[in-house]
């Protein structure tokens, strides 16, 4: 009788573990989060670019993400001469936000570096402020907060303007991309500086508001220099 008692209890025992081992794995499958995959694209464009007869190699990346190729494509070089290397990152085309650009180009830095030297890396290239969206958005207020709405841009005011860049949300945002790589903006060049109107701001997707855009808007094409961190 006690044998059969103690075998009914060790049964039940075993019965209740099993049962929360099963609970406790479904739990486990039902909470962890789903990563959408990423990676990333390459290829060689060093004689399809202009300014080739001058580089030694040139690299086109772009994100992948769930099988979507992103329209933003980064394009490192290699001087011919000195073995500087120059990035191109023009937000000419696409429809993509600045955030989801600059995570992005937060994937493909990693995988070329392991392609170019980044103590070698002198320059970005952005192009035309206005074609990044929220970016210019965020530095015309900026701008304005500081100088005011009234400001007449004349080309003496080029160099001021480019210092007050690389400490806007423009220098700060390239600064922590690039710290991790032991570089920083040593100075920024801007040509062509102009006001704009709100309504010429439909280059790519925004996630500012329309009454978050100032009516005007800072643009000019701008580029930065970097030096060793």
């Amino acid at each position: 009788m006690k044998n059969t008692l103690y075998c009914f209890i060790l049964l039940l025992f075993l019965i209740a573990s099993c049962s929360k081992q099963k609970n406790t794995e479904s739990k486990s499958i039902i909470t962890e989060p789903i990563q959408p995959t990423s990676s990333i694209v390459k290829k060689d464009i060093t004689n399809e670019i202009y300014g080739s007869a001058y580089r030694k190699r040139a690299t086109s990346y772009s994100a992948v993400v769930n099988k979507d190729t992103s329209d933003f494509a980064v394009i490192f070089s290699e001087d011919k001469e000195g073995g500087k290397v120059r990035v191109i990152a023009n937000y000419n085309t696409g429809s993509r936000p600045y955030e989801t650009r600059m995570k992005e180009l937060e994937k493909i830095l990693p995988v070329a570096k392991n392609d170019y030297s980044f103590d070698s890396l002198v320059s970005i290239q952005i192009g035309r402020l206005v074609n990044t969206g929220d970016l210019a958005i965020d530095v015309s207020k900026e701008f304005i907060d500081k100088y005011g709405s009234d400001f007449k841009i004349d080309v003496n005011d080029y160099r001021e303007i480019a210092n007050f860049l690389s400490e806007s949300k423009m220098g700060r945002d390239i600064n922590k991309l690039i710290a991790p790589y032991s570089r920083e903006i040593d100075k920024v060049q801007v040509e062509k500086v102009f006001f704009i109107d709100k309504e010429s701001i439909n280059s790519s997707e925004i996630n500012h508001t329309k009454k978050e855009i100032p009516e005007k808007i800072l643009d000019c094409s701008v580029w930065v220099e970097l030096v060793d961190k």
